[in-house]
């Protein structure tokens, strides 16, 4: 990507350089220079700069490239941490975790979520996350505005420097529990199988009893 030029001169003639610094960048006319470059293919390509002077009365204008190799870099994630199951009609929590694979400290990190949806908080706010760390965020939905299978989306935002950056969504589905009719079933059943239980017994007795008797009569 173009980037704006850059006066060597100035560089090299700083005010809050030393004498002996200064003495030094005359020799090597040697000086570091940062840039950025948005979305660069990863492959290994050639980087070309260019470079202006003047000669006289003449402006020199030269061109050099030096080979780069753009390889994949490390990013920050947003992980669903566990499966969402919900009771229909009762508060439930989202349970998010943030990993920052990357190799510096990225500020302003913060979870929102997308769409139309009620969740507390509106947004989970963490601030600074250094290289490798691996935090939580959480989010509290009702689930009466939900219907079984329904996704809900969040995306991550963060800063590194002065640039402001944002996550592809990730999508966590609602999945409600079964009704409760099943467990009534395991309620009712037991009591019903033991009642009958019991009027079989009852009648067992009373026959013997009548056996019993009539076998009395008899002698």
């Amino acid at each position: 990507q173009q980037v704006q030029a850059v006066d060597i001169a100035s560089l090299l003639t700083g005010g809050s350089q030393t004498e002996e610094e200064q003495e030094v960048d005359r020799s090597v006319r040697g000086r570091e220079l940062t840039f950025e470059a948005y979305d660069p293919p990863i492959r290994t390509q050639k980087l070309s700069f260019q470079i202006s002077y003047r000669l006289g009365s003449s402006v020199i204008q030269k061109e050099f490239s030096i080979d780069t190799s753009v390889i994949e870099s490390p990013s920050i994630r947003l992980i669903q941490a566990e499966r969402i199951e919900a009771d229909k009609g009762d508060e439930t929590l989202i349970m998010l975790h943030i990993a920052n694979d990357l190799p510096v400290s990225v500020d302003a990190v913060s979870v929102v979520p997308l769409g139309d949806i009620e969740a507390s908080p509106s947004e989970f706010f963490i601030g600074t996350m250094a290289p490798n760390d691996f935090l939580p965020a959480s989010f509290k939905i009702q689930t009466d505005q939900f219907n079984d299978g329904d996704r809900i989306s969040f995306k991550l935002l963060y800063r590194i420097g002065r640039q402001t950056y944002e996550t592809s969504p990730i999508s966590v589905v609602i999945h409600f529990n079964a009704s409760g009719k099943t467990n009534l079933t395991v309620y009712i059943v037991p009591p019903i199988i033991v009642v009958f239980l019991v009027l079989i017994w009852l009648s067992m007795r009373r026959r013997k009893r009548g056996s019993g008797n009539a076998v009395k009569n008899g002698g």
